[in-house]
């Protein structure tokens, strides 16, 4: 039986492009807590009922989650429900019938790191909701059907930091920007091939855990200056400080590198500006 792509949670950011591309290369398809165009999956209320769908050849892509930092902390119950209790069952009945999990994790299991490291690295999660990262990986690390990608914060046109900076930048405003909060920044193409990849290269690639960051460590303010030097020339940035309750639930520095990442992807990942000016061309200037 050919093997399927099922992305769990196709309607977010990253996995409605990995559905998009996962479609051009074989059988595939997507679930959604909403249903809809997609096959119904709620990670708050699961039961094996409702997995049939899933046969012993999938590779299961999990991205969906509860992933707002402010949100995990404000309502930890229903996060906990659904980025813990929820995805356990789902990948504890994969892991029954033989199925195979790639799950997505966050670089905020290994707390704040200024000096650069890599999959080696013990972690020390900071913050909920990187807790209820970790404690997935805990269950499953060990089970040969399971791996974890660890990702960065993942840049395209449409991640929110660059719509926030577009939308302003159209409204003739000014653009806030934290420049205290910096990560090792991932053009979402480099995510969804390194994913891709890794599915259909499983059994060549013995890593249960790959870090997918790019090729520097940027703040958002960094992220702002490359998109003004791109396209946008006359954006008006504001540097601000936030507040300490901001970095109570989140590291203000995360310097994840990889050794691993380039293998998978066959090349070096895309250089942040780089990866401005493809999704500039490819969406017509936005």
């Amino acid at each position: 039986m050919q093997d399927r792509k099922i992305i769990i949670g196709a309607t977010g950011f990253v996995g409605k492009r990995l559905l998009a591309c996962a479609s051009k290369i074989g059988k595939s398809f997507g679930t959604s807590s909403k249903g809809g165009e997609h096959q119904k999956l709620d990670l708050k209320n699961l039961t094996k009922n409702d997995l049939g769908f899933i046969n012993s050849n999938d590779v299961l892509f999990i991205t969906a989650a509860i992933s707002s930092p402010d949100i995990c902390s404000k309502d930890p119950k229903l996060a906990w429900a659904v980025n813990v209790d929820g995805t356990s069952r789902l990948i504890e009945y994969a892991m029954e019938i033989g199925a195979r999990v790639i799950f997505f994790s966050s670089d905020t299991v290994y707390g704040e790191r200024f000096d650069d490291f890599d999959e080696s690295s013990d972690i020390a999660p900071l913050g909920i909701y990187a807790l209820m990262k970790s404690e997935i990986e805990r269950k499953f690390l060990n089970v040969a059907e399971f791996k974890s990608i660890r990702l960065s914060y993942v840049f395209s046109s449409e991640d929110k930091f660059t719509q926030y900076v577009i939308n302003t930048h159209r409204k003739g405003e000014e653009v806030d920007v934290f420049d205290s909060l910096a990560r090792s920044v991932i053009y979402l193409e480099d995510v969804v091939q390194g994913v891709l990849n890794l599915s259909q290269n499983w059994y060549k690639i013995d890593n249960k855990i790959i870090n997918f960051g790019g090729d520097n460590l940027y703040t958002r303010a960094d992220m702002a200056q490359i998109l003004k030097d791109a396209y946008l020339s006359d954006l008006k940035i504001r540097k601000i400080i936030p507040d300490a309750k901001f970095f109570e639930s989140r590291p203000r520095v995360i310097n994840m590198k990889s050794p691993i990442l380039e293998k998978l992807l066959g090349c070096r990942p895309f250089k942040l500006s780089d990866a401005v000016i493809r999704e500039f061309e490819i969406n017509e200037g936005i």
